[in-house]
């Protein structure tokens, strides 16, 4: 009986010890995830901001934004097909299929936020959109319209078509 108690035990402090490693790796990306800013002073406005959070699992990390001359910063925290940051320009035709699709998934019109508390193994995909003076801030985690995620997909994909460079944004 004693063995099964102490075996218990070890159990139950081996769980605790677990959750403290994964907040103290969590705090750890934390601090190494720095912002993408414009690369020079002369960036025209902003168009679309998609940044990504980390999930219990290998959930792609990263802050991507289009400006609307064309230009594209990326950094690649974890996770994915691209890493560090990185500076690129878009041709037109991708530029031009970037926002219709963005049209499509109707971000202008779609809720701030899609989000369920009570489930924790999500990352989060924030999106800021804005066209003709409109702006959509979108936190979108749980339940998401298919249109949304395929939209944040699409512009994930693509960035592998830009030809990119180093940034030493800091």
């Amino acid at each position: 009986m004693r063995v099964i108690v102490f075996l218990i035990g070890l159990v139950i402090l081996g769980s605790c010890s677990n959750k403290n490693m994964t907040s103290t790796s969590s705090n750890s990306l934390n601090k190494k995830e720095v912002s993408v800013e414009t690369k020079a002073s002369d960036k025209q406005s902003l168009v679309l901001s998609i940044t990504t959070s980390p999930c219990f699992g290998k959930c792609p990390i990263y802050e991507l934004s289009i400006f609307s001359n064309r230009e594209v910063l990326f950094n690649g925290i974890k996770f994915t097909d691209i890493e560090g940051r990185k500076y690129g320009v878009l041709s037109q035709a991708q530029y031009d299929s970037i926002i219709e699709q963005a049209n499509n998934a109707k971000l202008l019109d779609a809720k701030s936020e899609y989000d369920n508390p009570a489930i924790t193994d999500l990352a989060t995909t924030n999106i800021v959109f804005l066209q003709d003076g409109n702006k959509a801030t979108i936190k979108a985690r749980y339940d998401v319209p298919q249109e949304i995620q395929n939209f944040v997909q699409f512009v994930y994909e693509m960035t592998s078509e830009i030809k990119w460079t180093e940034t030493s944004v800091d």
